[in-house]
């Protein structure tokens, strides 16, 4: 009798182990169910934050590829004004040599007309002024009434002067053209560059956030 008691409790102390593996078993897959579910979650998060982060990354880099156009446009802009600074530097120098060679053929003219070779004398005062006084224009003063009598002098000289004054007149209107589209070349540039500046502005502060 005493052997199977000994059995039956050895038996029921099988059984007891046998149902507390069983709970264990039964926790240990819940807590695995639970493991998976939260395992899923993260790999959800994490796919999110994956998109959010590519998608920073493809803002970031059109906002790069948007300065790099505006640093192009810039650099444009740069070239243009340099041109136009450029065209402005030689046109101003023409209009310096013909100014200067007007100046110097009514020297020579003054000097012609002093010596001629018709034996005339100039005044005792040595003054070149006795062809007459100066007749102003707009662009520049040339001698009026040169002497009629010397055709060796006279026409050649008269017609040549005629010729540059005109030529200097067109370079005076040209000389106003010029400075009115330069003033307004130099206002175009700095307009775009105004506006490059707020955009780029915009831009470094959108990367700034974007960093963040």
């Amino acid at each position: 009798m005493s052997t199977f008691n000994a059995v039956r409790n050895h038996l029921a102390l099988i059984q007891n182990d046998a149902d507390r593996l069983l709970k264990d078993i039964n926790r240990l897959e819940e807590d695995h169910e639970e493991n998976r579910t939260s395992i899923g979650q993260c790999d959800k998060e994490f796919a999110q934050a994956k998109a959010a982060e590519d998608k920073v990354h493809a803002e970031l880099e059109k906002a790069w590829k948007k300065t790099d156009k505006f640093k192009n446009k810039q650099r444009k802009l740069d070239r243009r004004q340099a041109d136009i600074q450029s065209e402005q530097a030689a046109k101003w120098g023409q209009y310096k040599i013909k100014s200067a060679l007007v100046h110097e053929l009514r020297i020579l003219c003054r000097e012609s007309f002093a010596f001629p070779k018709n034996g005339k004398r100039p005044l005792p005062n040595n003054s070149y002024d006795q062809i007459g006084p100066l007749k102003k224009t707009k662009a520049c003063s040339a001698p009026a009434g040169l002497i009629e009598d010397d055709e060796e002098y006279g026409a050649p000289v008269e017609k040549a002067i005629s010729g540059l004054r005109n030529e200097i007149c067109v370079y005076g209107e040209e000389e106003a053209e010029l400075k009115l589209e330069i003033e307004a070349d130099s206002h175009a540039v700095k307009r775009d560059n105004n506006i490059i500046k707020a955009e780029n502005s915009g831009v470094k502060t959108r990367q700034t956030t974007l960093l963040k």
